[in-house]
This record gives structure tokens, sequence and C-alpha cells, in this order.
């Protein structure tokens, strides 16, 4: 039993693959950028760009809670986002999950960065 797999046309791919390359050596700067602008240190940097929009980098920046550390993880998200002049928002996680979830986001260096922690405490209502 054979197989053959017909190739896409060369005069896509390339473009596609070199488009998504940049992307992500774009969004990889911009992640070392925050991480070094950020006064306190995030848990976790995620540096990405979809497949199916190869110009739209995108990066995650993440506090971690872990209950006791609740100060310091929206402490890093206000810090950061002060140093990137983004508006910090503040809300309930979910209709079913009452937990704030605080967060900033905005564009660095032409990359969308959204910084964000989910903390232990409950939030009666969005503010």
């Amino acid at each position: 039993m054979s197989t053959s797999i017909t190739p896409a046309p060369p005069d896509i791919i390339p473009t596609t693959i070199d488009a998504r390359r940049r992307g992500l050596q774009a969004a990889h700067s911009v992640a070392a950028s925050v991480i070094a602008l950020s006064p306190i240190a995030p848990m976790g940097v995620t540096a990405s760009c979809p497949p199916y929009d190869p110009n739209e980098p995108h990066v995650e920046i993440y506090f971690y809670d872990g209950g006791a550390g609740a100060y310091q993880a929206a402490a890093g998200v206000a810090a950061l986002a002060a140093a990137l002049g983004f508006p910090v928002t503040r809300r309930r996680h979910s209709g079913s999950d009452a937990r704030a979830y605080v967060s900033a986001e905005g564009m660095h260096a032409g990359v969308r960065v959204h910084v964000w922690t989910l903390l232990a405490e409950v939030v009666a209502t969005d503010v």
C-alpha cells in the first residue's frame, strides 16, 4: 500500500511559515523585554503565534496566587501593568467561579500582552 501526499503550492507555505516565524520571534523578544521590566518575577510566560493568524503574536504573563501570595500576585499584575502603561481590571472569574480575576492587556512593541492572576479571594460582583 502506498500513500501519496500532494504538497501545498510553494508560493503559499513559505510566506505563512516566514510570517509565523517572524511573529514568534517578535513574541519571544517582547516576552524577554517584559520580564526585564517586571518589578516582581512572574510565575509563567507564554509567547505564541497562532497558525491561523501568523500576524497576531501574543504574550501571556501569569502571576501565581498560591493563597498566601495573593498580595504579591495582584501586586505583580499592577506593577507590570504600570510599567507597561496598561489599565488593570478586576472582576469575578466567571459566573460559577467567584474568585477575583485581575488582569491588564495592551500592545507592547507591536505584540499583544496579557498579564493576569486568579486570586483565592472571592468577589461578590464585578467591580
